[in-house]
């Protein structure tokens, strides 16, 4: 931790409180090539401003960053046209075992560690898929996306629109923010992990 910690809940991303910094101290700073590369840091924490409750400044700040050079379509390319074969497969079988709880809005999905292996695919290939299905979906409120490693251990991941993650899940060990939290469970099966998350998540619901 650094002697001065700079917190301000109405940017959009770090990358937005960083342009605010450097313009009001050094603004011949940002060339091209910074002004990308905070653009990208917009661009990706806001999931290309598709999240709720964007401030109009935040839009001033991207006009302003493209006015100073930053590569728009470069970014785009890289985050989202860049998708390997391995990682479309292993998203096609995902989607095949997509649960629907549709009185809750939630969604899950588990992915066996056999999964990884047909298709030549790994975990960090699953980054992007529960984001596409929490903004685009618009049955799903809630996403919990479930993967087994080689030696058996479960990784989790939930995704949620407008309640705490953490809270939702307050009776494991997690890490992460109000919309998105990691946890691992250990001694379970990823059926059993499948089961204790998805029914913590429906008590906490139906007890609101």
């Amino acid at each position: 931790y650094g002697q001065l910690n700079l917190v301000d809940p109405n940017k959009s991303s770090v990358a937005e409180m960083i342009y605010d910094l450097i313009n009001n101290w050094q603004r011949t700073l940002v060339d091209s090539e910074l002004a990308t590369i905070i653009l990208a840091g917009m661009i990706h924490k806001t999931q290309s401003f598709r999240l709720p409750n964007l401030a109009p400044k935040t839009l001033d700040i991207v006009s302003d960053l493209i006015d100073l050079g930053a590569d728009r379509e470069k970014i785009i390319t890289n985050f989202y046209r860049t998708k390997k074969i391995s990682a479309l497969k292993l998203w096609g079988r995902v989607l095949a075992r997509l649960q629907l709880d549709q009185r809750l809005k939630l969604a899950w999905a588990s992915v066996p560690h056999s999964d990884f292996v047909k298709t030549g695919a790994s975990p960090a290939d699953l980054n992007g898929l529960a984001e596409e299905m929490i903004l685009t979906g618009q049955q799903t409120d809630f996403f919990v996306l479930l993967y087994e490693d080689l030696a058996g251990k479960i990784f989790g991941n939930l995704y949620t629109k407008n309640k705490d993650a953490k809270w939702l899940l307050n009776n494991i060990e997690v890490q992460g923010t109000k919309e998105k939290i990691n946890f691992v469970l250990s001694g379970k099966t990823l059926a059993e992990a499948e089961m204790e998350v998805v029914e913590e998540i429906r008590k906490k619901m139906t007890n609101i």
